[in-house]
């Protein structure tokens, strides 16, 4: 009823243990799955691009080496423009696209107007 010393070979189709997490001034941030070689663009466009309304235009990778972990800031403006190579990224990275501050705060400001236009309408300026 039972084999005995059954001889089993297993192929990995594929597998999606391999991940990064992208995260700040992207439109989509969360952990994607990453297959073979990656680059730093292809996980930014995974992620949805840059939010051109608020990104800086740098981009840190934290990385855990030898359990040590490491940050390597990356201008994504230069790799766009050919000016820069596009860094592999490595399963467990964190990808950070920074922040303007003077981008948010005249993206809020803009963002604001409309309602500040319409309260001025309703309360007779």
């Amino acid at each position: 009823k039972y084999l005995r010393d059954p001889q089993v070979t297993v192929m990995i189709k594929e597998y999606n243990s391999q991940r990064v997490t992208v995260s700040g001034s992207v439109k989509t941030s969360g952990v994607y799955a990453i297959k073979g070689n990656t680059s730093l663009m292809q996980v930014v466009a995974m992620a949805g691009d840059v939010d051109m309304n608020t990104d800086s235009g740098d981009v840190i990778v934290f990385r855990t080496i030898n359990g040590q972990r490491s940050a390597a800031r990356f201008d994504i403006d230069a790799i766009r423009a050919g000016k820069a190579s596009d860094p592999q990224v490595e399963p467990g990275d964190v990808v950070v696209v920074d922040s303007s501050a003077t981008k948010v705060a005249f993206h809020n400001l803009i963002g604001a107007l409309p309602i500040a236009s319409t309260a001025a309408v309703f309360s007779g300026l």
